[in-house]
């Protein structure tokens, strides 16, 4: 059994901007959204679909992902940590391709 995910971490957070990438773009899907609930997780943004396995840290929450840009299986990992703000803070990797930092809204 794994460690629970804290209530202030635990839910969908919507995914708002990225330091990376166009952020006109992250909705193409449909809302730009993580999961972070320790179950079944998921990630939505731009043209990614992906599985999510997060695991509390003593800053935040780190996880890793894979799925599928478009057609093409990708994976990576991540962290984020609640910002004074309220709002989710991290960075996102993608193997061999560089990482992007982003900021989430409410959950």
């Amino acid at each position: 059994m794994h460690e629970p995910i804290p209530s202030e971490y635990r839910g969908w957070w919507r995914v708002v901007e990225t330091s990376q990438w166009a952020n006109d773009g992250l909705d193409i899907l449909g809302p730009a959204l993580i999961s972070l609930t320790g179950y079944a997780d998921r990630l939505r943004m731009h043209a990614l679909l992906a599985y999510v396995n997060c695991k509390p840290t003593k800053a935040g929450v780190s996880f890793t992902w894979e799925g599928a840009w478009e057609f093409d299986p990708v994976s990576g990992s991540g962290r984020v940590t609640l910002g004074k703000n309220g709002r989710l803070r991290g960075v996102f990797r993608i193997k061999t391709s560089g990482e992007g930092a982003g900021e989430g809204g409410e959950p």
